[in-house]
């Protein structure tokens, strides 16, 4: 595949329904993408070092065990030097402990759509059969729509070791669940 020089220096891979103002917002199933591409194969089309930044908001837990290799490795080979990739992910480890701490509820069958009440348990992490399971396992409305991986501080923290990238990791709240922020900076 031939590599091509970007237009634009941001990048948000796996934008869904939130394209970014200013960036190059990259779905292979979003009607509002500037680019319906595979996001593994848009960055593998980018020239070296030629992003400024990457977003990618809840796209990373997406990816299989072998897409996420190949997803970091690409992210290291296209950020400028001084680039960042910010990275959202739902935390793991405070997944499991909600899951396991949580009540058991009475189990609704999932139903699809906007106003999906989540197996019984709505948005409340409390409840066992809630929004909890669709953070596992991926809302699965659609393509794209499935969870292949699991994120905790210390991976993140790991995979930036392994690509020779400083870190700056922090949690905040989306819906009911704990997710993490990380900043992978690339410095040489």
């Amino acid at each position: 595949q031939e590599r091509v020089k970007m237009d634009r220096k941001i990048v948000n891979l796996g934008c869904g329904m939130k394209p970014m103002e200013g960036a190059t917002n990259v779905d292979l199933y979003s009607d509002l993408a500037d680019v319906n591409a595979d996001a593994l194969e848009y960055l593998d089309g980018c020239m070296d070092n030629s992003i400024s930044a990457l977003h990618a908001d809840h796209f990373v837990e997406h990816l299989t065990f072998e897409e996420e290799k190949r997803f970091f490795l690409e992210l290291r080979r296209c950020l400028a030097i001084g680039g960042t990739a910010h990275i959202k992910v739902p935390d793991f480890e405070w997944l499991c402990r909600a899951f396991i701490s949580a009540e058991e509820n009475s189990y609704k069958f999932y139903t699809k759509g906007k106003d999906s009440e989540y197996f019984g348990g709505g948005y409340d992490s409390t409840k066992r059969w809630s929004f909890l399971m669709a953070t596992f396992y991926g809302h699965q409305d659609g393509g794209g729509q499935f969870h292949y991986n699991g994120y905790t501080k210390k991976k993140l923290i790991g995979i930036a070791e392994l690509l020779d990238m400083q870190i700056d990791i922090s949690t905040y709240k989306r819906k009911s669940t704990v997710c993490l922020r990380a900043t992978f900076t690339k410095n040489n």
